[in-house]
C-alpha cells in the first residue's frame, strides 16, 4: 500500500518497518542516521591544508592547483555605470502588499562608462575607465579583447611591478569573451603563467555563470 518498493514486501522488510514505526513513530530513518556532523578538527584540517605549499591534485579526473595564499588572489571586476542617473533595474525591487503597475522607462542605449577594479587582500588597483582619444575629446568605450590586452599592460602589470608583487600574484577574471581573447591569454601567460591564473581556458577555471561567488561584485552593488 505504501508502495515502497515494487513487487512483494519480504517478511523480514516488513517486520523492519514495523519495529522502526514503534521505535520513532515515522516511517523515516532512525536517529542518528544519514548524514553525519562534521567534527571541528576537520574545519582546524581544511585550514592548515590551504596553507601547505601549492601542489596538483586529482579531483574527477581534473587536475586543480591549490592556492598556497589566497590573499594573494587581484580579484578583478568590471561594472557599468550609466552617465545620466540611470541604475540596472535588475537591482531595482519594489515591495508593495498590492501590485503598484510601476513603470520605469529605461533608454536603449544609455551613455554608460565601463570600469575596471581588481584588488587583494592588502591593496587596490583602479579603477580603471575604459576611454578613448577621438576628435571631439575623450570618449568613453567597451571593453574588447584589444582594450582589455592594453589595460593589463599600461596599468595593472606596472603597478603591481612597482609593489614588486607581480612574481606572486594569482590573477582571477570572469569568462567574459574579452577576458579569453587571444591577446588577452597570451600576456597572463607571459607575466602569470598557467599556475597563476583563475580563468576560463586556463588549467584552473572560474566557475561559469557566478557573478554572486566574485567578491568585486559585492563591492560594485554597495558602489
Amino acid at each position: 500500500m505504501k508502495q515502497i518498493r515494487r513487487g512483494l514486501m519480504s517478511p523480514c522488510a516488513l517486520r523492519k518497518m514495523i519495529q522502526k514505526f514503534e521505535t520513532t513513530g515515522q516511517l523515516g530513518i532512525l536517529p542518528g542516521r544519514g548524514r553525519k556532523q562534521i567534527s571541528f578538527s576537520s574545519f582546524e584540517d581544511v585550514a592548515t591544508e590551504s596553507l601547505k605549499p601549492a601542489v596538483s591534485r586529482r579531483i574527477d579526473s581534473v587536475t586543480v592547483s591549490v592556492v598556497t595564499h589566497p590573499w594573494d588572489i587581484l580579484w578583478s571586476d568590471e561594472p557599468h555605470f550609466c552617465l545620466y542617473g540611470h541604475i540596472n533595474i535588475h537591482n531595482c525591487r519594489i515591495w508593495a502588499e498590492e501590485n503598484p503597475h510601476a513603470i520605469q522607462e529605461q533608454p536603449l542605449h544609455p551613455d554608460k562608462v565601463t570600469a575596471c577594479c581588481g584588488f587583494t587582500a592588502a591593496f587596490t588597483i583602479g579603477p580603471y575607465f575604459f576611454e578613448e582619444i577621438t576628435a571631439n575629446g575623450i570618449k568613453t568605450c567597451s571593453a574588447i579583447g584589444q582594450r582589455c590586452r592594453d589595460m593589463l599592460r599600461d596599468f595593472v602589470i606596472p603597478r603591481l611591478q612597482q609593489r614588486s608583487c607581480l612574481q606572486d600574484i594569482i590573477f582571477m577574471q570572469d569568462g567574459l569573451p574579452h577576458h579569453i581573447d587571444r591577446r588577452v591569454k597570451q600576456l597572463l601567460r607571459q607575466h602569470f603563467t598557467d599556475a597563476r591564473v583563475i580563468s576560463r581556458h586556463f588549467p584552473t577555471a572560474w566557475p561559469p555563470c557566478s557573478p554572486d561567488v566574485t567578491p568585486a561584485t559585492f563591492g560594485c552593488a554597495v558602489s
